[in-house]
Protein backbone atom coordinates (compact mmCIF):
# COMPACT_ATOMS: atom_id res chain seq x y z
CA UNK A 1 0.00 0.00 0.00
CA UNK A 2 1.81 3.50 -0.48
CA UNK A 3 1.58 5.90 1.92
CA UNK A 4 0.78 9.64 0.80
CA UNK A 5 2.31 12.16 1.99
CA UNK A 6 -0.65 15.32 2.56
CA UNK A 7 1.88 17.96 2.91
CA UNK A 8 3.46 17.86 -0.69
CA UNK A 9 2.67 21.34 -2.20
CA UNK A 10 1.03 20.98 -5.89
CA UNK A 11 3.78 23.49 -7.06
CA UNK A 12 6.60 21.47 -6.30
CA UNK A 13 5.31 19.53 -8.54
CA UNK A 14 3.53 20.89 -11.47
CA UNK A 15 5.05 23.65 -13.25
CA UNK A 16 2.69 25.23 -14.38
CA UNK A 17 0.96 26.19 -11.40
CA UNK A 18 4.54 27.20 -9.79
CA UNK A 19 4.99 29.81 -12.58
CA UNK A 20 1.05 30.85 -13.69
CA UNK A 21 -1.00 29.89 -10.50
CA UNK A 22 -3.87 27.60 -9.84
CA UNK A 23 -6.80 28.68 -12.35
CA UNK A 24 -9.58 26.35 -12.13
CA UNK A 25 -13.75 26.33 -12.76
CA UNK A 26 -13.68 22.87 -10.03
CA UNK A 27 -14.24 23.64 -6.03
CA UNK A 28 -10.83 22.90 -4.81
CA UNK A 29 -10.32 22.98 -1.24
CA UNK A 30 -7.01 24.59 -0.43
CA UNK A 31 -4.54 23.76 2.98
CA UNK A 32 -6.75 21.74 4.85
CA UNK A 33 -4.92 20.30 7.28
CA UNK A 34 -5.64 16.55 8.90
CA UNK A 35 -9.34 16.67 11.19
CA UNK A 36 -10.12 19.42 9.31
CA UNK A 37 -9.46 22.18 12.30
CA UNK A 38 -7.01 24.39 10.49
CA UNK A 39 -7.05 25.97 7.01
CA UNK A 40 -4.57 28.43 5.24
CA UNK A 41 -4.97 29.71 2.18
CA UNK A 42 -3.16 32.33 0.91
CA UNK A 43 -3.17 33.80 -2.90
CA UNK A 44 -0.30 36.08 -4.61
CA UNK A 45 1.24 39.28 -3.04
CA UNK A 46 -1.30 41.24 -1.34
CA UNK A 47 -4.11 38.81 -2.27
CA UNK A 48 -6.31 36.61 -0.17
CA UNK A 49 -4.37 35.64 2.95
CA UNK A 50 -6.23 33.85 6.25
CA UNK A 51 -5.25 31.35 8.79
CA UNK A 52 -7.94 29.61 11.11
CA UNK A 53 -11.31 27.71 10.49
CA UNK A 54 -12.90 29.28 7.41
CA UNK A 55 -16.75 29.12 8.94
CA UNK A 56 -19.67 31.11 7.97
CA UNK A 57 -22.83 32.48 9.96
CA UNK A 58 -23.88 34.78 12.64
CA UNK A 59 -23.45 33.94 16.03
CA UNK A 60 -26.24 35.01 18.48
CA UNK A 61 -25.80 36.59 21.94
CA UNK A 62 -28.92 36.04 24.32
CA UNK A 63 -28.82 38.87 26.66
CA UNK A 64 -31.51 38.95 29.35
CA UNK A 65 -29.31 40.79 32.16
CA UNK A 66 -26.48 43.35 32.34
CA UNK A 67 -23.53 42.60 30.92
CA UNK A 68 -20.66 43.59 28.52
CA UNK A 69 -20.14 42.75 24.80
CA UNK A 70 -16.31 41.53 23.73
CA UNK A 71 -14.91 42.22 20.66
CA UNK A 72 -14.75 38.71 19.95
CA UNK A 73 -18.31 38.92 19.58
CA UNK A 74 -18.53 41.13 16.51
CA UNK A 75 -20.79 40.37 13.78
CA UNK A 76 -22.89 39.25 16.57
CA UNK A 77 -26.87 39.21 16.68
CA UNK A 78 -27.91 40.38 20.02
CA UNK A 79 -31.48 39.63 21.31
CA UNK A 80 -32.71 41.97 24.42
CA UNK A 81 -35.45 40.00 26.53
CA UNK A 82 -34.52 41.96 29.84
CA UNK A 83 -36.14 40.43 32.66
CA UNK A 84 -34.69 43.53 34.69
CA UNK A 85 -33.56 46.51 33.67
CA UNK A 86 -30.49 45.99 31.61
CA UNK A 87 -27.46 47.81 30.40
CA UNK A 88 -25.30 46.09 27.27
CA UNK A 89 -22.07 48.18 27.50
CA UNK A 90 -20.20 47.93 24.08
CA UNK A 91 -16.84 46.83 24.40
CA UNK A 92 -13.91 49.41 23.92
CA UNK A 93 -14.19 50.88 20.68
CA UNK A 94 -12.31 49.62 17.52
CA UNK A 95 -13.21 50.40 13.93
CA UNK A 96 -15.10 47.69 12.20
CA UNK A 97 -16.60 46.10 15.23
CA UNK A 98 -20.11 45.84 14.65
CA UNK A 99 -23.59 44.27 16.35
CA UNK A 100 -27.01 43.94 15.76
CA UNK A 101 -29.42 43.93 18.67
CA UNK A 102 -33.19 42.90 18.17
CA UNK A 103 -35.56 43.34 21.16
CA UNK A 104 -37.53 39.71 22.04
CA UNK A 105 -39.25 40.37 24.84
CA UNK A 106 -40.62 44.25 25.26
CA UNK A 107 -39.07 46.21 28.23
CA UNK A 108 -41.75 47.45 30.67
CA UNK A 109 -42.04 49.89 33.85
CA UNK A 110 -39.28 50.15 35.47
CA UNK A 111 -37.17 47.12 33.13
CA UNK A 112 -35.41 49.44 30.75
CA UNK A 113 -32.93 48.47 27.87
CA UNK A 114 -29.82 50.92 28.10
CA UNK A 115 -26.86 50.43 24.88
CA UNK A 116 -24.32 52.55 26.55
CA UNK A 117 -20.55 53.58 25.25
CA UNK A 118 -17.40 53.58 26.99
CA UNK A 119 -15.88 56.36 29.22
CA UNK A 120 -15.66 59.25 26.00
CA UNK A 121 -16.77 57.58 23.76
CA UNK A 122 -19.98 58.42 21.86
CA UNK A 123 -23.00 57.74 19.55
CA UNK A 124 -23.86 59.10 16.19
CA UNK A 125 -26.52 58.16 13.80
CA UNK A 126 -30.20 58.03 13.76
CA UNK A 127 -33.50 56.61 15.58
CA UNK A 128 -36.44 56.05 13.49
CA UNK A 129 -39.15 55.35 15.88
CA UNK A 130 -43.28 54.47 15.90
CA UNK A 131 -45.78 52.90 17.34
CA UNK A 132 -47.35 49.70 17.25
CA UNK A 133 -50.66 49.65 14.66
CA UNK A 134 -51.19 53.80 13.81
CA UNK A 135 -49.52 53.73 10.16
CA UNK A 136 -47.54 56.76 9.50
CA UNK A 137 -47.18 57.70 13.17
CA UNK A 138 -43.87 58.32 14.26
CA UNK A 139 -40.20 60.19 14.60
CA UNK A 140 -37.23 59.81 12.72
CA UNK A 141 -34.43 61.49 15.78
CA UNK A 142 -30.90 62.26 14.77
CA UNK A 143 -27.96 62.35 16.66
CA UNK A 144 -25.10 64.53 15.04
CA UNK A 145 -23.48 66.73 17.89
CA UNK A 146 -20.12 64.96 18.95
CA UNK A 147 -19.38 64.65 22.45
CA UNK A 148 -22.70 64.54 23.05
CA UNK A 149 -24.84 61.09 23.22
CA UNK A 150 -22.99 58.14 25.15
CA UNK A 151 -26.08 55.90 25.91
CA UNK A 152 -29.39 54.69 23.91
CA UNK A 153 -31.92 54.00 26.18
CA UNK A 154 -35.59 52.14 25.13
CA UNK A 155 -38.30 52.01 28.44
CA UNK A 156 -40.88 50.12 26.04
CA UNK A 157 -43.18 52.79 25.23
CA UNK A 158 -41.89 56.66 24.57
CA UNK A 159 -38.42 55.57 23.46
CA UNK A 160 -39.48 52.59 22.19
CA UNK A 161 -38.20 49.00 22.81
CA UNK A 162 -41.19 46.92 22.13
CA UNK A 163 -41.06 43.66 20.78
CA UNK A 164 -39.11 43.80 16.67
CA UNK A 165 -37.21 46.87 17.79
CA UNK A 166 -34.08 46.76 15.84
CA UNK A 167 -30.57 48.94 16.68
CA UNK A 168 -27.46 48.40 14.29
CA UNK A 169 -23.86 49.63 15.80
CA UNK A 170 -21.33 49.98 14.13
CA UNK A 171 -17.62 51.32 15.77
CA UNK A 172 -16.35 54.19 12.89
CA UNK A 173 -13.21 55.01 14.70
CA UNK A 174 -11.71 54.96 19.09
CA UNK A 175 -14.41 57.65 19.55
CA UNK A 176 -17.32 57.21 17.77
CA UNK A 177 -20.46 54.47 17.13
CA UNK A 178 -23.08 55.21 14.21
CA UNK A 179 -26.08 54.13 15.18
CA UNK A 180 -29.20 52.83 12.97
CA UNK A 181 -32.05 51.95 14.63
CA UNK A 182 -35.94 51.03 13.80
CA UNK A 183 -37.34 51.46 16.86
CA UNK A 184 -40.96 50.46 17.85
CA UNK A 185 -42.78 52.32 20.86
CA UNK A 186 -45.79 54.19 22.18
CA UNK A 187 -47.65 56.74 23.32
CA UNK A 188 -45.81 60.28 22.64
CA UNK A 189 -42.32 59.43 21.36
CA UNK A 190 -39.23 60.76 22.51
CA UNK A 191 -35.47 59.86 21.01
CA UNK A 192 -33.53 57.06 22.54
CA UNK A 193 -30.54 58.82 22.34
CA UNK A 194 -29.23 60.36 25.57
CA UNK A 195 -26.27 61.73 27.56
CA UNK A 196 -26.49 59.15 30.77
Amino acid sequence: MAIINKNRLLEKYVQVVRLDGLNTNKNVNVGIAAGGSTATLSVGSGGINTTGPITGGTSIVNVTATGALTAAQSGSLVTLAPAAATTVTLPAPVAGLNYTFIVTTAATGTNTIKIITAASVYLQGYDLITTVGAVGTGELFQATAAGTFISFNMNGTTSGGLVGSEIILTCLSSTLWQVSATNVGSGALVTSFATS
